[in-house]
């Protein structure tokens, strides 16, 4: 008797959870990184739970130099992408350097400036934000 109320149990609590589950938003990296640029809701979810970012210390010398942190989802400022809307009224333009089926790098940088950020995801079962290297002058 407890192995047949157990069973329905565990069925219903695995079903909850794959409900629970957002959708990968595509498999196609291109529209996957559109919808994900456009939406805070997609960025928190497909942002790997610590993200490894990189900026540059302007004030060391002799000269700048990167400087590596790692900051948990939780603690971070969203949008880490600019939405289509805002690139458009800031000038910056977005392209899509490197997609292989499980990796992908994708490039923020504004035309005749020092403002350059790259974004570098990872395919497991949805691609997923693991890298914000921000090179900017």
């Amino acid at each position: 008797m407890k192995q047949r109320c157990l069973l329905p149990l565990a069925l219903l609590l695995s079903n909850t959870a794959l409900a629970a589950a957002p959708a990968c938003p595509s498999a196609k990296f291109p529209v996957f990184l559109a919808k994900y640029a456009d939406s805070i809701a997609l960025q928190k979810t497909f942002t790997a739970d610590s993200l490894d970012m990189s900026m540059l210390d302007l004030a060391a010398q002799p000269e700048p130099r990167p400087v590596n942190t790692q900051l948990a989802k939780g603690k971070l400022s969203y949008p880490l992408i600019p939405s289509a809307a805002v690139r458009k009224q800031q000038g910056l333009a977005f392209r899509i350097d490197e997609v292989t089926d499980k990796n992908a790098r994708a490039t923020l940088f504004k035309e005749d400036t020092d403002y350059k950020v790259s974004y570098v995801f990872r395919k497991e079962r949805c691609w997923k934000l693991e890298r914000k290297d921000d090179q900017s002058l």
